[in-house]
Formats: structure tokens, C-alpha cells, sequence
């Protein structure tokens, strides 16, 4: 099966369950509509919604590379090193996901640099994909 498929399908899965478990009940404390500090749960709100702005690049990416872009790399990997890429693109993935739970903004936190990181995550899973 195709690592872009995979690796996109991961992004997309986890940016659903970050606004159905971390946006949307963070907005409803923010709303009054639910009970809860506002005031902490604005920015764990914030950081989860720029987290999908970050993942939108890349797993459109993966998505329209996946029949264009995937076969023709897979002629490129020795067949003992192909799956690599893909492990380690979901680690680093995964690693995200976690600073979006638990994290701070970081670099994300301005609208240009989450549009740049995306731009950059998608080019270093491209290449992590390529060349491993």
C-alpha cells in the first residue's frame, strides 16, 4: 500500500478527533456553554486549531501525491528499505499531535508561521518519505 495514503489518511483522522476532543469542548467553556476556566481553555483551543492549520498542508500533499507521486517512488526504494519513510514520518507526526495536547505555540504562534511550518513539514515529510 502506499506510504501517502497512509501518512495523509493519519493526518486527516487526527485533525477530526483534535476538533471533536480538544476544539469543540474547549469552545463550548469558551462560549459559557459549557463550565470551566476560559481564560486556560483559549489557548489549549488555539493550539489544537493551528495544530489542523499545521497537518492541512501536508495531508493535502500526501492525498494528491498518493496516485501521481507514490508509485513512481517506490521504484526508487530497495524493497528492504521501503516502510522506513513512513514510520518515521508518523513519529514525527505523532510527536506533533502530542505538543498539540500538551505544547505551547511555539512557532505557531502567528497565522505566517503556521503557514510556513506546514510549508516546511510537508517538504520534510516528502523528503523523509523520499529518501528513506
Amino acid at each position: 500500500m502506499n506510504d501517502y495514503i497512509i501518512l495523509g489518511a493519519t493526518l486527516g483522522t487526527l485533525m477530526f478527533l483534535n476538533v471533536w476532543f480538544i476544539i469543540w469542548p474547549k469552545q463550548k467553556i469558551i462560549l459559557g456553554l459549557a463550565e470551566g476556566d476560559a481564560s486556560a481553555a483559549a489557548p489549549k483551543a488555539a493550539l489544537a486549531s493551528r495544530t489542523n492549520t499545521l497537518f492541512s498542508g501536508p495531508m493535502l500533499f500526501c492525498m494528491l501525491a498518493s496516485p501521481h507521486l507514490g508509485y513512481s517512488v517506490d521504484y526508487l526504494v530497495a524493497a528492504e528499505g521501503a516502510g522506513i519513510g513512513l514510520w518515521v514520518s508518523l513519529a514525527l507526526t505523532i510527536l506533533l499531535q502530542i505538543n498539540a495536547m500538551v505544547g505551547k505555540l511555539g512557532p505557531l504562534a502567528s497565522i505566517r508561521g503556521v503557514i510556513h511550518m506546514s510549508i516546511m513539514l510537508t517538504a520534510v515529510l516528502f523528503l523523509i518519505n523520499l529518501f528513506l
